[in-house]
């Protein structure tokens, strides 16, 4: 049995090595087709999106962004109005006749993590263990599966990804993320990918989770565009 273990040892090692390889081959050809390596979140960037869950109307929503120190986000749902402005570690939420409001230091690090979309995107190779899983077929169509796992704390303790083999663009995936009532499964789908300077991105993200549909549309994007001081006062 050690003699058998001794031969089969090159083999496996080889055959975990090949899939590591893979995975990393699939995630590299996506970081170079949407630009991600690249991507720099301390950039000004300037997003104009909608959110919708199906059930309470559409959120518009325009935001100016130097990350990771600062942010203003302006929201519109059912003519309410309502500014969120984040400067070096402090917030303010402000509804037009009422004073700003203060907010407090976990929901500036909620909001944080909210606002940064492509960042969330990027998947670092640094940050994760890579694994290629077998690929799957969804409406006729297969992908390439790969499965990551953090290696610090994040939102979510696993993510597997399908890769589009054509565009080389990740269609679809699941999540696994922690609330207090245990591990929840979510869904995401990306579709309708839009190139803006460097960037390849989907414009439309579709994710269900625990019986909730949230879809985000972003209409319009800007990187390296003109963020003044101004913005980002109340």
């Amino acid at each position: 049995m050690k003699k058998l273990f001794l031969l089969l040892a090159p083999a496996l090692l080889a055959a975990a090595s090949a899939g590591a390889q893979d995975a990393a081959a699939i995630l590299n050809r996506y970081y170079k087709l949407s630009g991600m390596e690249k991507y720099d979140p301390t950039k000004p960037a300037h997003i104009e999106m909608e959110m919708s869950n199906g059930t309470t109307g559409t959120v518009s929503m325009n935001s100016t962004m130097v990350l990771p120190s600062k942010i203003r986000v302006e929201m519109l749902a059912m003519g309410q109005k309502v500014t969120i402005v984040v400067n070096d570690g402090k917030g303010w939420l402000s509804i037009p006749g009422m004073p700003a409001q203060p907010l407090p230091e976990e929901q500036i690090d909620q909001f944080r993590r909210q606002t940064d979309l492509f960042s969330s995107l990027k998947w670092a190779p640094e940050d994760h263990t890579a694994t290629l899983r077998d690929p799957e077929t969804r409406d006729g169509k297969t992908y390439d599966a790969v499965l990551l796992v953090p290696k610090k704390t994040m939102p979510y303790k696993q993510l597997l990804l399908r890769f589009d083999r054509a565009s080389g663009m990740p269609a679809y995936a699941t999540l696994t993320v922690s609330i207090p009532q245990g591990d929840m499964q979510a869904e995401v789908r990306y579709s309708e990918y839009v190139k803006t300077g460097e960037l390849n991105y989907p414009s439309v993200m579709v994710t269900e989770a625990g019986g909730m549909n949230v879809t985000v549309r972003i209409r319009k994007m800007e990187v390296d565009c003109p963020a003044p001081e101004s913005l980002f006062t109340l």
